[in-house]
């Protein structure tokens, strides 16, 4: 009797925590988010993809980082209430235009790492990176220092 109270309680501690999770993950906007998903996900790709063997894995990393670029592509910067009004159209559409050749180059990666191709999908894996950076100094709200 007792092991199957404490098998309950093992079960329900996931579900007590959960909507604790789900309220801190709630205070944040739907891009930060979705930012700090493709993050972790980018940081996993840098070691997995080193291995071809670890293919379909990174493969499905891939279709995830890229679920979640087609989503933070439909939201507007922070940073754009912050500008003039005149020029938030512009921003938001650059911010756009800059996720979809960021896109691209996730393509170009994945064909890479389909074709097995390690040494190519490490090179085109960095200029991900290098996308992530831009796109943060250009489009990522600064942080108060206060």
């Amino acid at each position: 009797m007792i092991r199957v109270v404490l098998s309950l309680m093992l079960l329900a501690l996931p579900l007590l925590s959960a909507p604790a999770l789900a309220q801190e993950q709630g205070d944040e906007p739907e891009i930060v988010q979705h930012m700090k998903s493709m993050n972790g996900i980018l940081r996993q790709l840098r070691r997995l993809s080193r291995d071809a063997a670890n293919k379909t894995a990174v493969l499905d990393m891939i279709e995830e980082f890229r679920g979640h670029a087609l989503a933070a592509q439909k939201e507007a910067p922070l940073k754009t209430p912050d500008l003039p009004e005149t020029e938030r159209e512009a921003f938001v559409k650059e911010y756009r235009q800059t996720i979809e050749k960021m896109l691209s180059t996730l393509d170009q990666f994945k064909a890479a790492v389909e074709d097995e191709d390690v040494e190519q999908s490490q090179q085109i894996l960095r200029r991900l990176f290098d996308w992530k950076k831009q796109g943060h100094d250009q489009f990522r709200k600064e942080e108060d220092t206060r």
